[in-house]
């Protein structure tokens, strides 16, 4: 398995050469599988597994934080309005346009300048 070689070794081949090369690299896997019973069912391989969880970060989903969503949208919604030089459009129940170049409130709740 190439991901294996990788992971273990740090150096993998190009599809169409036989030339190993070097990587100096961080992998960062996500899943939202159990992958301990995926091993004992044998849909994953336990030296994979092993390799992938040297530090594991357990995050519970979205659907259990929903405190987060509004500040995950707002994190979003000011970025994007940022790359486009727009207001933030203001979402129920926030006070002001954070981060708009706009004081025009109407501009907050419209998404316009």
């Amino acid at each position: 398995m190439a991901l294996l070689r990788l992971l273990e070794e740090r150096e993998f081949t190009r599809v169409g050469s036989t030339r190993a090369r070097k990587l100096q690299a961080r992998i960062i896997t996500v899943t939202n599988r159990d992958l301990a019973r995926a091993v004992e069912e044998g849909r994953f391989r336990a030296d994979l597994r092993y390799r992938l969880e040297v530090f594991v970060v357990e995050v519970p989903p979205l659907r259990e934080r929903r405190a987060d969503v509004f500040a995950i949208a707002s994190h979003f919604a000011r970025e994007r309005a940022r790359t486009l030089g727009r207001a933030v459009w203001r979402f129920p129940g926030t006070s002001s346009c954070a981060g708009s170049p706009s004081t025009n409130s109407a501009d907050c709740r419209l998404g316009g300048r």
